[in-house]
């Protein structure tokens, strides 16, 4: 088990507000129960990015450039198994990095599956949520509203995965 991810969930729990950053709406969608179709009511324009960056960077390039008065979402290419996939043995993906880097694993650490026992250590400072979202149905989508990796930008995650 790695001590990089446990010293990091020892700093988030330390440092940040809990209630307000492990908040995650998990969407199920199916091929019976696929995502509803919607009109596009946003008046405003929306700005898309793609970057050489690495993800954490980008959030926070995007809230510096707007002033820290926008909202950047961020997307997580999820393993649809492993909460974080392998962030707390190895740190190769993108996902794993944003565990490491910021406040995502209070969002979706909760949603581990049940028999899912790494970091048992900290089972009652995170606890599971009643309805596991791990492993991903056919097309989940997980909404974490507010992620930070420096305490003073903050950003919407969306957490897919590639199945």
């Amino acid at each position: 088990m790695s001590s990089n991810a446990k010293k990091h969930l020892e700093n988030i729990l330390k440092f940040y507000d809990q209630e307000h950053l492990s908040k995650a709406f998990v969407y199920d969608f199916t091929k019976t129960n696929p995502a509803p179709q919607i009109k596009n009511s946003h008046k405003g324009k929306n700005n898309f990015y793609v970057s050489i960056n690495d993800t954490l960077s980008e959030a926070n390039i995007l809230c510096k450039k707007y002033n820290y008065k926008e909202h950047p979402c961020a997307l997580n290419f999820a393993n649809e198994y492993n909460t974080g996939g392998g962030w707390t043995g190895k740190k190769g993906s993108q996902e794993e990095s944003l565990f490491l880097n910021s406040s995502l694993p209070l969002s979706l650490w909760p949603l581990r599956r049940e028999d899912d026992n790494r970091l048992k250590d900290f089972d009652t400072r995170i606890p599971r949520a009643p309805q596991p979202s791990y492993p991903y149905k056919e097309a989940t989508a997980i909404y974490s509203p507010y992620v930070t990796g420096d305490q003073k930008c903050y950003f919407s995650v969306i957490s897919i995965a590639a199945q």
